[in-house]
């Protein structure tokens, strides 16, 4: 006995089900009795007496009746429908469980492809740059040169980047600090600023063969990130550079790490900015990491940010005047990039 909504709404109906091996001439009779037991049992007579076969109502293993299993197989039309055979219910299950494996499966297909697609063309694009680098006598023209090609590289590889608040770059020379959270950072600053503005690098980069190469070609300043005596001395070539009208791009964080996060600023590219009176530019990037992560080399599908902030500038040329540009800029990159402060 159970309740079962009326399929065209109103109060629920009374539905009994009973199990039986009455003929069809004994029907009637049973039927009669159950309405009649009903009636005395609970004061109103049931709106549907169902006659099932024997094992038809569902029960638990204990004994007891499963009334909203009996409502279900009620309400789908099933009641005395022959029980499929237990071969067949045993192969509908281990199909339904492989269709989510073969679904990571291809997942996982489709992403190793993706990658060894990616890193072809990186490779042919790259091969093409490193053949053009020697060839170019001005810098300016390799840097447009390499720009060109990381742009074709996102294309070929349907990696979108949009870049928000170019307006906010001034005319002359200026720092950009920006996060780094990926190998594709400076790649993807290449893409949207102009070919004026100069990449810094640690100055282990100098020496990594190829690599090394390209970033000499295409006018990186290396700097000093652990030697004091050494590190003063990038500061003050930095200043030089930036008085010159020269704009820099600088990562602050310095080098890579694997977990997500914002982690303090070095003070270089302020001291330099507030010693050559030039403003800072903060710009986030997001969306590399999730393509690229350190530490690893399988490229993943993905979309790249990049936001450029309010410039900011020091009062002054000494230590503390460069500090208040360096909260500024760290505060505005935070907010832009949205991963977590690790300061």
């Amino acid at each position: 006995m159970f309740a079962c909504p009326e399929p065209r709404g109103g109060p629920e109906r009374l539905i009994v089900m009973a199990e039986t091996r009455a003929n069809g001439d004994e029907t009637p009779a049973l039927r009669s009795e159950i309405v009649s037991t009903t009636v005395d049992l609970l004061g109103v007579a049931p709106d549907d007496v169902v006659l099932a076969p024997p094992r038809t109502v569902p029960k638990t293993s204990s004994g007891k009746i499963r009334r909203a299993a009996s409502r279900e197989i009620y309400e789908n039309g099933t009641i005395g429908a022959r029980p499929r055979v237990l071969w067949w219910e045993l192969a509908r299950l281990r199909l339904r469980g492989a269709v989510p494996s073969l679904r990571r499966a291809r997942n996982a297909a489709a992403a190793v492809a993706f990658a060894a697609y990616a890193w072809l063309v990186f490779a042919v694009l790259g091969l093409s740059v490193v053949a053009l680098l020697p060839l170019l006598p001005r810098t300016r023209w390799r840097r447009e040169i390499a720009s060109h090609a990381v742009r074709l590289l996102a294309r070929l590889t349907g990696t979108p980047v949009s870049v928000h608040g170019l307006d906010h770059l001034p005319d002359g020379p200026s720092i950009v600090v920006a996060n780094h959270p990926s190998w594709l950072d400076g790649l993807a600053l290449a893409m949207v600023l102009p070919p004026s503005f100069r990449f810094a690098a640690g100055e282990v980069l100098e020496h990594e063969g190829l690599s090394g190469f390209v970033l000499k070609r295409l006018g990186t300043e290396f700097v000093e990130r652990h030697e004091r005596e050494h590190g003063v001395a990038d500061t003050d070539r930095v200043v030089a550079m930036v008085g010159a009208g020269q704009s820099l791009v600088i990562f602050p964080e310095g080098g890579l790490i694997r977990a997500p996060g914002l982690r303090p600023f070095h003070m270089g590219a302020f001291v330099a900015a507030a010693q050559g009176g030039v403003p800072v530019i903060p710009v986030a990037i997001r969306g590399t990491r999730a393509i690229l992560r350190p530490e690893h080399r399988f490229p993943r599908c993905g979309v790249i940010d990049i936001a450029i902030g309010q410039p900011s500038q020091a009062s002054g040329t000494d230590w503390p005047a460069a500090v208040a540009p360096q909260r500024v800029a760290r505060d505005a990159v935070l907010h832009l990039a949205g991963e977590p402060d690790v300061e």
